[in-house]
């Protein structure tokens, strides 16, 4: 109940949890918080919920006793983990996987619909599948930082 509680206050927060992790939680981007971080972060957002209550069901059974964004939306971690893995299997920068269809010029600020033909792309290059896709709009929204594309 409160783990959902606390999802649902991030999702109306940020809109999505992966953003809500880039921009919320993982500023710094090391991939874990220690328990000082993960209750000063969600201090700052204005969390209402019980902070020490809610870090002891999300790392229970975490010997390292650190929140990941897996404990979060497992998901949104896996999706971006295999897009990661692609990315560096084929490219060698990730700028390189969102070059515009002429092969010049970084396409910062792609649409939804010019994310999902290069997320299409990137599976059809990998191979990664029927049953290993990637999702393309959790992606975006986790990636999208602005909201604006």
């Amino acid at each position: 109940q409160l783990v959902m509680a606390f999802r649902d206050f991030l999702l109306k927060k940020f809109g999505s949890h992966g953003r809500a992790w880039r921009l919320g939680f993982d500023r710094k981007n090391h991939g874990a918080l220690s328990h000082w971080e993960f209750t000063d972060a969600l201090r700052l957002m204005g969390y209402p919920g019980d902070v020490n209550q809610l870090w002891k069901l999300l790392v229970a059974d975490e010997p390292d006793q650190l929140v990941k964004l897996h404990h979060i939306d497992f998901h949104t971690a896996e999706q971006l983990s295999k897009l990661q893995n692609v990315i560096r299997k084929n490219y060698e920068k990730a700028e390189h996987a969102f070059l515009n269809d002429r092969g010049s010029g970084w396409v910062k600020d792609l649409t939804v619909t010019e994310f999902r033909a290069t997320i299409l792309k990137l599976v059809t290059l990998a191979d990664l599948g029927p049953d290993r896709h990637l999702d393309a709009d959790v992606l975006f929204a986790a990636l999208d930082l602005n909201q604006g594309g």
